[in-house]
């Protein structure tokens, strides 16, 4: 009926840069935690889900002398809710409806904070959750952001109001 779960997917990487004016040697360490709970509301084919992600983004040139800088932090909150469409029809047939797996339509509200800057978006879409291996889950989705507030990454090349997740997670007990 419910699951509090990590996101493995890109919970940390280590990458060197090269080739970017003043860059050159450029050691950057990514780290995002990811921590997800949803919950199906009582016997229906509804669960609430919220979301708390991190990043933190260190980098430094790889000399000795130079120590660790921190180049980009933020925190992302998103509260939203899923509708299992096909999950009744499985109910009905026998089969079990309570491991919050199956394809889904969401909607979810987020807000990020970020060095001077905060936005926020209302997400819509679809998607499919499979529980894979005991404690596993796979996660599949595609929806349009409207954003509510905040303006456009200057850095940012591209933006788009249409985006996709594949995430893997872990459940903890």
């Amino acid at each position: 009926n419910s699951a509090l779960r990590v996101n493995l997917r890109g919970l940390f990487s280590l990458s060197s840069v090269s080739g970017i004016e003043n860059s050159d040697n450029l050691l950057i360490l990514s780290l995002r935690p990811n921590v997800t709970y949803e919950r199906k509301i009582s016997g229906s084919v509804f669960s609430l889900i919220q979301e708390l992600n991190g990043r933190i983004v260190v980098g430094s040139l790889i000399t000795p002398s130079v120590p660790l800088e921190l180049l980009e932090s933020s925190i992302r909150y998103s509260i939203g809710g899923r509708y299992y469409f096909k999950m009744k029809k499985k109910q009905l047939e026998g089969e079990s409806g309570n491991n919050l797996s199956g394809v889904y339509l969401f909607a979810r509200v987020s807000h990020t904070e970020k060095q001077n800057k905060t936005d926020g978006f209302t997400e819509f879409g679809i998607g499919l959750q499979r529980e894979l291996h005991n404690r596993i889950f796979l996660d599949l989705n595609g929806y349009g952001r409207v954003r509510n507030y905040g303006s456009r990454y200057a850095n940012l090349i591209l933006e788009s109001p249409v985006q996709g997740e594949i995430s893997v997670s872990y459940i903890l007990k």
